[in-house]
């Protein structure tokens, strides 16, 4: 096993369980599967090595080459490259297929780095009354224009929940990616997030898993999660499942529950 790094290191079948499972007690281990043919894959590993570096204490970056570890890429259930797997507490935690940007990469992994988020206090999301009133009538574009003439810090929140409303989720990705620092480690940040992963997540043609997003974005996250559990069962390998799950856990508010399904997911992919 190479270690470029103390916390960048080359991960084989033999090794995935103390470096990848156990170490994930401890702290993060981020898994990145790649292939020297795969020209995203060589785009997104310098971003991810350049993270490692700038948050060394905060998590393993492990890095298995699915080429000389076919076995372990078809275990975990890999469909396409470059896949990104985060393993906390020996559990998915989340993951993404494709290239990312370098912020947008930053901002999806600081939100599970425990001793990243642990700092001071943030400033409290304020929603202004009238556009909340416009959102509850679906005037969306009325709710918009009384947002965009506020101050940005302010109707940032309600301007990305009116974007996801009318599905324009590339203005909600860009307003989220263009938040400040101390705006983007709040809780609703992440939601955000969420909610624009869970949108971005390749459905085609699949109606059962569109009608269990949408139980997701209604907040029936337990029935959907159960839904989508008996899906993995039956395929372990189906990446659209993975990624509802995933997302699903992240819009979930009793954490012993996310860790159960957590759990459940991790016992049937690995």
């Amino acid at each position: 096993m190479e270690h470029i790094n103390n916390n960048i290191i080359d991960v084989t079948t033999d090794s995935f369980v103390k470096d990848v499972i156990e170490q994930s007690q401890q702290k993060p281990v981020l898994v990145d599967f790649w292939a020297d043919w795969c020209e995203p894959c060589k785009n997104l590993m310098p971003l991810l090595q350049q993270l490692a570096e700038k948050y060394p204490n905060d998590f393993v970056l492990a890095k298995v080459n699915t080429d000389q570890e076919q076995e372990l890429a078809m275990q975990v259930g890999i469909q396409s490259l470059p896949t990104v797997v985060l393993i906390k507490k020996g559990e998915i935690a989340d993951s993404f297929t494709g290239l990312k940007p370098a912020g947008e990469l930053e901002q999806w992994l600081l939100p599970h780095l425990d001793t990243v988020s642990e700092k001071s206090e943030e400033p409290a999301v304020v929603e202004n009354d009238e556009a909340s009133t416009l959102i509850a009538e679906q005037n969306y574009e009325a709710a918009l224009a009384v947002l965009e003439s506020m101050p940005k810090e302010q109707a940032v929140w309600q301007m990305m929940e009116v974007h996801l409303l009318m599905d324009n989720v590339e203005q909600a990705q860009q307003l989220l990616n263009d938040m400040p620092d101390e705006q983007r480690k709040l809780p609703q940040a992440d939601l955000i997030a969420a909610r624009i992963q869970l949108e971005q997540v390749d459905l085609q043609g699949r109606d059962e898993l569109i009608e269990l997003k949408t139980l997701i974005n209604q907040g029936a996250t337990d029935q959907a999660a159960e839904g989508l559990l008996e899906k993995l069962a039956e395929n372990p390998q189906d990446d659209a499942v993975k990624q509802l799950l995933i997302q699903s856990f992240a819009l979930m508010s009793d954490r012993s529950q996310i860790n159960r399904y957590r759990r459940r997911m991790s016992s049937l992919v690995f």
